[in-house]
């Protein structure tokens, strides 16, 4: 028998070390376009964000597990860019939590299930790896301050990315194929 660790004592965490999955939120396409609009308002008012992304499964229509966001900072430090992600995410959830209190405009009515906040990760995007950093690009503009800094940065992303594309494709058939 094993001794439980304390740490979420649940069926899901005891044997193969499984987490209990997150919850899932869902909202209609007018709803996450409140959302966006919220994010964007949060962001602009941040003067070291130069610009940012949202990506992810938030903007598909299907069910998501929290709002993922890529910000670029006018920070040269990584402890204070780390710092003012923290910093921008607890802001941004703030904004969303308002939104859900008040009931999104195309909302759910009396289900208090509904008011449930999805969490916002924060990504800095400054140090991210390339392939990141692509995927990012692969999200929607949500804020621009420096539109010259971000398409110098896109196209960066996008250079190198493309670069390293046919690498990584013999590398990944190399491992398929010593598999067999």
């Amino acid at each position: 028998m094993k001794k439980s660790t304390g740490a979420g004592d649940s069926s899901m965490d005891r044997g193969a070390g499984f987490r209990k999955p997150l919850p899932l939120f869902c909202c209609t396409a007018e709803q996450r376009e409140e959302i966006l609009a919220a994010l964007k308002g949060v962001l602009a008012a941040q003067p070291e964000v130069v610009f940012a992304y949202a990506y992810g499964s938030f903007l598909e229509d299907r069910p998501f597990h929290d709002i993922d966001v890529g910000i670029y900072v006018a920070v040269e430090n990584k402890e204070m860019a780390a710092s003012l992600a923290v910093d921008t995410a607890t802001a941004l959830e703030a904004a969303v939590k308002r939104l859900f209190r008040r009931g999104l405009r195309s909302g759910s009515g009396g289900d208090r299930s509904y008011f449930r906040c999805p969490p916002v990760d924060v990504r800095v995007l400054n140090w991210a790896p390339v392939s990141f950093c692509y995927h990012v690009l692969q999200g929607r503009l949500l804020f621009s301050r420096d539109e010259e800094a971000r398409t110098r940065w896109a196209e960066q992303v996008i250079a190198r990315y493309l670069d390293v594309k046919p690498l990584r494709y013999r590398a990944l058939k190399e491992a398929m194929l010593s598999w067999g």
